[in-house]
């Protein structure tokens, strides 16, 4: 077996500082949402870091409604409840069950 000179490292080089991951995400689950997740994994064939990576990566997060656009539901809903709007007729059956709420 060779010796390595003095001063020389054998391995791999060292990755770089932007290469490096310094970061740990951990979160709980209840049963239901690991069995899900677990099956998720094994149908894409991933280990679980790699998944999350992936799925960060290529997920999109909607926003949640900002107070503005709350307040402004909120004005409408008071209009069509007061009469000054009429919402349209759909003939949805989940339509129906809505406007009877509205009006009770």
């Amino acid at each position: 077996m060779a010796t390595i000179p003095k001063g020389q490292v054998s391995g791999r080089p060292r990755k770089s500082e932007a290469a490096k991951r310094k970061y740990k995400v951990s979160t709980k689950l209840t049963a239901p949402e690991y069995y899900a997740f677990k099956a998720k994994l094994r149908a894409a064939r991933l280990i679980a870091s790699e998944y999350i990576r992936q799925a960060i990566e290529k997920s999109e997060v909607v926003e949640r409604l900002s107070p503005e656009h709350r307040e402004e539901i909120r004005q409408l809903v008071g209009m069509v409840e007061a009469g000054y709007l009429e919402l349209p007729e759909y003939p949805s059956a989940s339509n129906q069950r809505y406007r009877k709420k509205l009006r009770s």
